[in-house]
């Protein structure tokens, strides 16, 4: 395991794809403040999509890569920053129990993504319906809104019974609750987009 990795940072605009010409056999996504996965290639695979948090490497482990595309589909400019390691690439910031699993391409297809208009009205909008198979989920209050948002995990939430307050820009995300999620706006019917797997 390397207990040392070199880390990269720069804003991806939207549609860009950024090609870095690094060494390694780990690649981990250490900050991507978006709902919608980024798009990550290893010497010239198909993109596949990846979220903060994920590691990826080649199929065999003992290859190396030299370069790896990373593709913004967001619609806007995100600030992507990622960790090139000879090993598995190990992050005090994440807060993770166990193994933390890799997506394979193909085993975790996105159940659902997009942009929803939310209520001002208790208790808001059922945003991410409970699904059993749930993997995980991201929710954003999106950057253009003016006011702050609450989630909350059933119909009994207000904006004095939460779970969880989102500034404008501000995402939350779950990897270990499938019920519902509500969000309730501040001001009515503004954006929230969500992205589950």
């Amino acid at each position: 395991m390397a207990q040392f990795y070199q880390s990269y940072a720069r804003p991806l605009a939207n549609n860009e794809i950024y090609e870095a010409y690094v060494y390694g056999k780990f690649v981990t996504i250490l900050t991507w403040a978006a709902v919608i996965p980024l798009n990550i290639s290893i010497e010239g695979q198909e993109f596949s999509p990846i979220f903060a948090g994920m590691s990826v490497r080649l199929p065999d482990i003992a290859k190396p890569f030299y370069y790896i595309r990373f593709q913004n589909v967001t619609g806007g400019v995100v600030i992507l920053q990622y960790a090139v390691s000879d090993g598995e690439i190990i992050d005090s910031r994440f807060a993770v129990a166990g193994i933390l699993p890799v997506i394979i391409p193909g085993l975790a297809p996105a159940a659902g993504y997009g942009l929803i208009p939310v209520s001002n009205v208790a208790p808001g909008t059922l945003v991410v319906p409970a699904n059993a198979a749930r993997r995980s989920v991201l929710i954003q209050n999106i950057v253009a809104n003016g006011a702050n948002m609450f989630i909350g995990f059933d119909n009994l939430l207000t904006n004095v019974n939460y779970v969880v307050e989102l500034v404008p820009g501000q995402f939350y995300a779950n990897s270990d609750y499938t019920g519902d999620i509500y969000v309730l706006a501040v001001v009515n019917l503004e954006l929230v987009s969500y992205g589950e797997v």
